[in-house]
This record gives structure tokens, C-alpha cells and sequence, in this order.
């Protein structure tokens, strides 16, 4: 079956979107990572739901949240206030703008980590998970594979 692997909404995006220039990649690793169990958070559905109601219309987002909540393999964490506290305290202590703070230094990133990738990166490193089907640069500055972006290192995993 292999390891898990984290589901964001720029990769939901790619896969319904034909005109996205991620989306052969993301139909790719949509067959590669099928029988795989994935995780996702409210959060990044909340995100994708947003995004859907601009992108496309809001039918093909409730088709992506029945076939989410239908899979087996695909577990959505809630967030609650333990989540967005640790997210929190996981982004302050990456803040550039404070220079006594551990700072991850951002490689191609042109903007500041969002909350919703933070919330993604907790979720991820408590459950050991080092793969994310993305399209944001932030995954890969936080050192998990993205092999929609290319991988940044060696991937093992398969």
C-alpha cells in the first residue's frame, strides 16, 4: 500500500482543472498514490471549497468532498483548537520577521506561510508523513516531497 500521503487543494485544483499546468502531473500521481492512504484537513478543504466557488462551479467541489468522505483510504482531520494552536506556535516559530526565532529559509516562496500550511505541516509531522500532492512551494521549504513540483530530494517512497 505504502506510506501516506498528504492531499492539498492546489493538487485538487490541478486534477479538475484541464487548463492548470500542473494538471498531467497531478492526474499522474492521482493513479500513482490511488490505493495509498491519504490525509487532509478541514482546513485545506475549507481552502479548496473557497477556491472551487471561484474556479469552477460549486457542483464539482461537492463531488470532490463525497468522493473524499466515501474513500477508505482518505482520513479528513478535523481541525479543533489543539490544531490551530499548535499551527500557531509552529508558524511564530518560523517567522522571518523575528530574528531570534528558527527560521526556515524560503527557498522560491514570494510570500509568507499561510495558516492553513501550517495546520498541513502539524497534521503531517504528527503523523509522520513526508509526502504532500501540491502545488505550493511552502511543502517543499518545510522539507516534504512534492513530486508535483519535483521532489527536492531523492524520493524513497513508493
Amino acid at each position: 500500500m505504502g506510506p501516506p500521503i498528504f492531499i492539498d487543494s492546489g493538487y485538487l485544483y490541478a486534477l479538475h482543472d484541464k487548463n492548470d499546468k500542473y494538471h498531467k502531473a497531478a492526474q499522474r500521481e492521482y493513479e500513482l498514490a490511488e490505493k495509498r492512504r491519504k490525509v487532509t484537513t478541514s482546513a485545506v478543504l475549507l481552502e479548496c471549497g473557497d477556491g472551487f466557488s471561484d474556479r469552477f462551479n460549486w457542483s464539482v467541489f461537492q463531488s470532490i468532498m463525497k468522493d473524499l468522505q466515501d474513500d477508505s483510504l482518505v482520513e479528513i482531520v478535523y481541525v479543533d483548537r489543539g490544531w490551530l494552536d499548535r499551527a500557531i506556535a509552529y508558524r511564530s516559530a518560523r517567522d522571518p520577521a523575528r530574528p531570534n526565532r528558527s527560521v526556515i529559509r524560503h527557498t522560491k516562496a514570494k510570500r509568507p506561510w499561510q495558516l492553513t500550511d501550517c495546520i498541513s505541516f502539524v497534521v503531517m509531522k504528527q503523523r509522520k508523513i513526508v509526502e504532500a500532492l501540491t502545488v505550493d512551494e511552502h511543502f517543499r521549504d518545510a522539507q516534504f516531497l512534492t513530486p508535483l513540483l519535483g521532489l527536492g530530494k531523492e524520493r524513497k517512497i513508493r
